[in-house]
């Protein structure tokens, strides 16, 4: 089966057979998405489960940025929602960048689109109801 950690709405952990995100640094994203103010700059770490059962620790930098208000539709509820961007990069160049869309009046982040490995790529996560 498949399991997945979330803080804040931000996902911590993925548990895939042969491609897991074994755990991740994530304080920075979660501080980010719950305080929702762009241009500050946090440190994110991932652990991800090699083929040969190792652990492969990646460190990036991130930059958050927002696209502005806007509406999600879920289920017939139109919501007013930040659209927030978290961008980040390692030492060799490569880019990562996660999509949260939080609800204006509470926080709730109703909406994502978070890397979960290599293999994997990106997962969405929606809400459906609270």
């Amino acid at each position: 089966g498949t399991q997945f950690s979330f803080r804040s709405g931000v996902r911590l952990a993925l548990r895939v057979a042969g491609d897991d995100m074994t755990s991740s640094e994530r304080a920075g994203a979660i501080a980010f998405v719950t305080g929702r103010q762009s241009g500050k700059e946090w440190p994110m770490r991932l652990d991800l489960q090699t083929e040969a059962d190792g652990v492969q620790r990646v460190d990036f930098t991130c930059i958050g940025s927002s696209d502005g208000v806007q509406s999600l539709e879920i289920v017939e509820i139109t919501y007013t929602v930040e659209s927030l961007n978290e961008i980040c990069t390692d030492s060799a160049g490569r880019k990562i960048i996660n999509h949260y869309w939080v609800d204006v009046r509470d926080g709730t982040v109703w909406q994502a689109r978070q890397f979960a490995g290599a293999k994997i790529g990106y997962i969405d996560t929606r809400i459906l109801k609270k």
